[in-house]
Order: structure tokens, then sequence, then C-alpha cells
């Protein structure tokens, strides 16, 4: 879908104003403006929300003798190994490890200390068990993107801000266009609002908040209303995006997923949203969120499908990232609520286990190939040496706050963190030295 430039600015110039209202959710009293074409780091989360059965993906747990069945797929298959990471023979993970192991860190042995979703959410996206701290993207955010106009977006998942910064909630970005091209209408694209019309709504609400600005209104509130005023008077950059969103029909479309019940899923198609704002240079933070895997009936039935969807959909965002080019600034972090049980229930489904993992991707990481962390062979974690990453029976247990400290060392955010209020108080654990790795 090509467009003349000139009119491009024009409509960019005659935007309504609740462009302004959606891309910038008010969170604090931050301003955001146009910016450079942002080429900085990227950081991603996906959110596998529920509760993965780790012991059937990048933690694989046989059947011990004289315990309840741990896994079916045990009875008759092995583990697998790519690289450094042993993987489990289920659903398509050997095809996600098989061609991404290389690019990947796995974090196995993590306790959330919790079997509750909402406590077993805020710990591993936040790295606290407490409310009130911001997720890892937004500090990502924070200091990166403060001057972008959808320097966070969230299309899914736990997105608290802790008001270091705005976050956009979209679902799905081909909503956007409306905002960005308001003469044409979303269904064959024809004009249906004359420029001057536009023009006309336009000067309305700029009178309108400049009125509002001479009220008696909160401090908060006028911030807020200066960031919206800042907003639309650069809201220019969003072009950028504009320029480069495919045709409706190059746009990935939702897939049936195999679980009981039938259902599906977008996730790609939220994928290549957030990679087409990172492509516009306008945002540096995203998160994602994929349902289903609270897998108390069934679990095999729900859980094959979705790791085999995520599987895919891992591969699209990899694949699509290269092709726009901006792949090898990408960190991507994977996780969940907690793991499930070691066995299966009455009902051949799996409960909350408070012991999961996490897996961070980047290409061509020096990190990548590794495996840190450990659990017996029964799924309970054992203590690591936090230097040497090595089992010892005096080590730490690492919860989510170990990770995410870690994390925050690698992309540069932690004294940012601190300084912020926001440090986290435990020991740091060196997973990201690729030279160390967990033995046994």
């Amino acid at each position: 879908m090509k467009h003349d430039l000139t009119r491009r600015r024009l409509l960019t110039n005659a935007l309504l104003a609740t462009s302004g209202a959606a891309l910038g959710s008010s969170a604090s009293s931050r301003t955001f403006a146009a910016s450079d074409d942002y080429k900085g780091p990227l950081l991603v989360t996906l959110q596998l929300d529920g509760g993965v059965d780790v012991t059937s993906w990048c933690d694989p747990k046989v059947n011990t003798p004289g315990e309840p069945k741990i896994n079916y797929w045990a009875d008759d298959a092995a583990p697998l190994k790519a690289r450094g990471i042993t993987y489990a023979p289920y659903a398509d993970n050997e095809r996600l490890f098989g061609k991404y192991a290389r690019d990947m860190l796995v974090v196995n042995g993590v306790d959330a200390q919790t079997n509750a979703h909402s406590t077993g959410i805020l710990f591993n996206w936040s790295g606290r068990n407490s409310s009130g701290a911001p997720s890892l993207t937004a500090l990502h955010a924070a200091k990166h993107g403060k001057n972008l106009p959808l320097a966070y977006t969230s299309l899914g998942g736990f997105s608290a801000t802790a008001n270091l910064t705005r976050f956009t909630r979209m679902w799905d970005i081909t909503s956007i266009k409306g905002l960005l091209d308001p003469f044409s209408n979303e269904w064959d694209g024809q004009p249906s609002r004359a420029p001057r019309e536009t023009e006309l709504i336009r000067r309305f609400v700029d009178d309108s908040v400049d009125e509002l600005a001479k009220t008696s209104i909160s401090r908060r509130q006028l911030a807020n209303l200066a960031a919206y005023r800042e907003a639309r008077a650069n809201r220019g950059s969003m072009t950028r995006l504009f320029d480069i969103l495919p045709p409706n029909d190059e746009f990935e479309q939702p897939v049936f997923l195999d679980v009981p019940g039938g259902a599906q899923s977008d996730l790609k198609r939220r994928m290549q949203g957030v990679l087409l704002i990172f492509k516009a240079g306008l945002g540096t933070a995203a998160d994602l969120s994929l349902q289903g895997f609270d897998s108390h009936n069934a679990n095999d039935a729900w859980q094959v499908p979705l790791l085999t969807h995520v599987t895919d959909a891992l591969d699209f965002f990899w694949s699509y990232a290269q092709e726009l080019g901006i792949a090898n600034r990408i960190t991507l972090l994977i996780g969940s609520d907690f793991g499930r049980t070691n066995f299966y229930n009455d009902s051949d489904g799996k409960d909350h286990w408070n012991i999961g993992s996490y897996i961070v991707m980047s290409p061509k990481a020096p990190w990548g190939g590794r495996v840190v962390g450990a659990t017996d062979e029964l799924h309970f974690a054992r203590p690591i040496n936090p230097k040497t990453l090595k089992p010892a029976n005096n080590g730490i247990v690492m919860t989510p706050s170990h990770v995410h400290l870690a994390l925050r060392r690698q992309l540069g955010l932690e004294r940012f963190a601190n300084d912020a209020g926001f440090p986290l108080d435990v020991e740091a654990v060196d997973m990201f030295n690729r030279n160390k790795r967990t033995v046994g």
C-alpha cells in the first residue's frame, strides 16, 4: 500500500485528537515526543499464562520407579539434546531447540514460592512478589525510550509501570490505521472525511484542551494534559509506522489450536505488530502473552498444541525480525506463572507447582547454548553456587528475583532500577557468563 509522501504529511498534520489518547496511556508525569529513529536495544517478554509444564519442555523429566508417573511421553522416549540444552521429545520441541538452542539460555529450577497465579505472575515479570514494582519491560522502556511515542507496548500480559513510563495497550496493530489516516475508512480505504472537516475537529479539540488547562485540575492532571498536548504536537513520527504497515491481507491471520473445545490464537499477528513498531523506530519494549497453560484437566491435550504453537510463533518471530533487519537487537524473555506438578491428577491434568523455568533468547548470543539452574529427578529445585553455578548443598535456590537481577545487569538496567527505587536485594547469580553452566 503506497501513499504519496506529501499527502502523508498532510494527513499527519490533521490527525484527530483520539490519536494522542490511544497512543499514550496516562501513567506518570513524564512526557514523550517525537524523536529520531530509535536504533538501540529491544526487549520483549512472551508470557505463557497459566503454568507451563516445563518437565515436557526445557527441563525434561523421565519417570522414577516407585513414584507417580511424571510424564506419559517418558514411557517410551528419552530426553533429547541440542548443543548444551536438554529438552523433552514432546510437541514440536525438536524444531524449536534444534534450530534455536545456540541462541538461548535456559534457566531451570526457579522457585516462584507460590501456587497462586496472581503472585506467580507478579513475581516472574517484575522480580518481586509484592505489588508496586515495574515490569522488566517497563524499566527498559523508561531508560531507553522515554521520548518515543510507543516506547512500551502491551499486547497482553503483566505490564506494570510503577509510574516510570507510559505504556500503550494495543491488541491489533491494524486498528491504528484509522488513527493515522483519518480520511479513509477501514473497509475499502476510500476517502470518508473531507480534510476541512478533520481540520475543524482538530481545532475544536485543541481549543477544548486549552480551556481545560485553565480550570482547577490537579498537578497530575496538568502533567498528563501537557503530555497529551506534546504528543499531539509531535505526532509526525508516527508516519514511519504507517509507511511500513503492510496491506491487511499480508498481516498474519489467527490460527486454530486443537485444544479441548478448540481455540484461536492471534499471537503471530501481535508479534508482527511489535516488530513493525520496532522497525519504525517508535518503541523499545513490549509484552506478549499466550493463555491456556493452566491444564488441571487433560494436561497433555492442552500442553502439546500450545507448546507446538509456541514453537511455530517463535520461528515466525525470529524470521520476521530477521527480515526487518532488527533481530540482532532483540532480547526475548519467555516464562510462565510457575510449573506443573510432578504427577498427573485424577483428571489426567497437572496442578500448580512452584518450580518453573525461563528461556532467554537473542541471536548469536555469547551466553547461548547453555542451561543454568537445576532440579532433581522429581522436579524439586536444587540449590546452586551463585558464582560457579554448580549444584551445592549450601548454595541458593533461585527465585525470579535472581533471574531479574541477572537480566538487569545483562541489559544495563540495574543502576537505573536502583536509582528509581526498585533494587533487588538478592545475591547475584552469574548466569550470563558464557564459561559457566550448571552441571548435574
